[in-house]
């Protein structure tokens, strides 16, 4: 198997790269014994060349660990073309190639590398540094010591860990070292989370990942030069020293102190006049979940019981943060409002049951197991036709008739987009927040976890591609919301929740209207 794909790696196009001028009509590919790879990587069981992070690396070493990233994908991810058409797809592998003709630096790399992920736009698939880049990066490097919310392309810090203590949390970044931040955001666009058309301003991933973001695609500058507008609205300028990131960690510490876990990942409330109830979901994922104590099903069970008990006509379910876990969770959580049996999820189709050819450099596999039962289809693909939770059935108790509130947001993904997705196309719940991040016709899933044997760096790819039956299964966007309700900077600094008070306000304004 492995000599097989070792010939059709070898035999690729050999490619023009007419659409990179510096290299016009220049052949970038580069043959490489792939079985001698795997042989010394076995051996050796580390990353094969020894990088200096502040130099440029061979470009034989790059070029064939991107080779080596697009065999990955071609053959293990059947969402590789789902959202990019395959001739955007190709494009971008021939373009990077040619551009690796020259050494580049080892975060240069991971651009290279990042832009692939967000070209094809499948959210369960992306990248980690090198544990070595880590270490030298937390050794080394400096970061913007500041943490922020990004809010229609204007930045607000909401958490100063630096030096200079006169900057209010709430200020506003009119700009950084010149440029403002609908610049910043749209470089930072094209190398951050993607799953189809879900989030194309990616704001949530910018605000929560900004330090690291600006490090790895912008620069890490000794200084910052910030334009800002204070909360008393006079604009001022300021120079800041990017910090270590233990710097950052104990100014952080010693202002805001630790920062908050989890904790219970259900959670159920009913408000003082017994007219309104909230179900938070925090995460789907059972292991989590049992850990702390819990478990989904009799939890679920519970809520519902208490619904029909208590006679209670109104349920928010409130899935901000939920990025995902298990889809038998949320087929459970779907159960309570149908009436009839229908497919949950239409199909799981996989490229291949049996091992890839790059299995020496796999870290974790995907789980396929002798009771999986695969059919071939006419795309080739093989569908999995024993997937447990293919349909659903009513609950046979305690199903809710009720008026059901949703709230979602950027990180409402993986399977809890699929339950929102689900709810939207078969119930008449209201949506409520920001759109899902994962797109409403499915998603990936059964994720691997490969090295790239000389940078280093691991990979992450879905082996699975689950279609949903939503009402329209070919809209590539996140689940959209009924009433788009964004929270502000004060909002966030406040702990001010303007997205559930909304959703009291309109159950409350339902009521009287029915009343009339």
């Amino acid at each position: 198997m492995k000599e097989i794909f070792r010939v059709i790696l070898l035999s690729v196009i050999a490619v023009g790269c007419n659409n990179n001028s510096s290299k016009p009509n220049v052949d970038c590919h580069e043959s490489i014994d792939l079985n001698a790879i795997y042989s010394k990587f076995e051996t050796e069981g580390q990353p094969l060349a020894e990088i200096d992070f502040e130099k440029h690396l061979d470009s034989k070493w790059t070029k064939a660990d991107f080779q080596l990233l697009r065999l990955i994908l071609e053959e293990a991810n059947p969402n590789i073309y789902r959202y990019t058409e395959k001739s955007k797809m190709d494009s971008i592998f021939q373009n990077v190639l040619c551009q690796l003709s020259d050494s580049v630096s080892y975060r240069d790399f991971t651009k290279h590398i990042a832009k692939v992920f967000n070209t094809m736009a499948c959210g369960h698939s992306g990248w980690t540094h090198s544990k070595d880049y880590r270490a030298f990066r937390n050794r080394s490097m400096k970061f913007f010591p500041f943490e922020i919310l990004s809010v229609n392309d204007q930045y607000f810090i909401v958490k100063n860990n630096s030096t200079n203590t006169s900057i209010a949390e709430g200020t506003e970044i009119l700009s950084i070292n010149s440029s403002k931040p609908f610049s910043i955001n749209g470089t930072l666009r094209k190398f951050m989370y993607r799953d189809g058309n879900s989030i194309p301003k990616a704001e949530t991933e910018i605000s929560k990942y900004f330090p690291n973001a600006y490090s790895n695609f912008i620069g890490d500058p000794e200084m910052f030069t910030l334009e800002l507008r204070d909360t008393n609205g006079d604009v001022v300028q300021e120079e800041i020293l990017a910090l270590h990131r233990g710097k950052i960690d104990s100014i952080s510490l010693a202002r805001y102190g630790n920062k908050q876990g989890m904790g219970k990942p259900l959670l159920f409330e009913i408000d003082s006049m017994n007219s309104i109830a909230r179900y938070t979901i925090k995460w789907f994922r059972n292991e989590y979940i049992h850990e702390q104590g819990q478990s989904f099903n009799s939890f679920t069970d519970s809520v519902f019981q208490i619904l029909e008990t208590n006679n209670i006509e109104n349920l928010i379910i409130d899935l901000r943060g939920n990025v995902g876990g298990w889809t038998a969770n949320g087929k459970k959580l779907f159960s309570f409002f149908i009436e009839e049996s229908m497919p949950y999820i239409q199909k799981v189709e996989v490229v291949s049951v049996d091992s890839f050819s790059f299995e020496p450099l796999i870290l974790s596999c995907q789980g396929i197991s002798d009771t999986m039962k695969f059919e071939q289809n006419r795309e080739e693909l093989y569908e999995w036709e024993n997937y447990p939770n293919k349909r659903v059935t009513p609950a046979q108790k305690y199903r809710f008739s009720g008026h059901t509130y949703i709230l979602t947001d950027e990180e409402s993904r993986s399977c809890s987009s699929v339950f929102s997705a689900m709810m939207k196309s078969h119930t008449k719940a209201v949506f409520v927040g920001e759109v899902c991040g994962t797109a409403q016709c499915g998603s990936g899933g059964m994720v691997i976890a490969a090295i790239l044997p000389f940078t280093g760096i691991t990979i992450f790819t879905s082996t699975a591609k689950y279609s949903s039956n939503v009402s329209n299964p070919n809209y590539t966007g996140g689940v959209k919301v009924d009433y788009p309700i964004k929270s502000s900077v004060q909002d966030y600094l406040n702990n001010h929740d303007k997205q559930l008070e909304f959703t009291y306000d309109l159950i409350k304004k339902n009521e009287q209207q029915q009343n009339l």
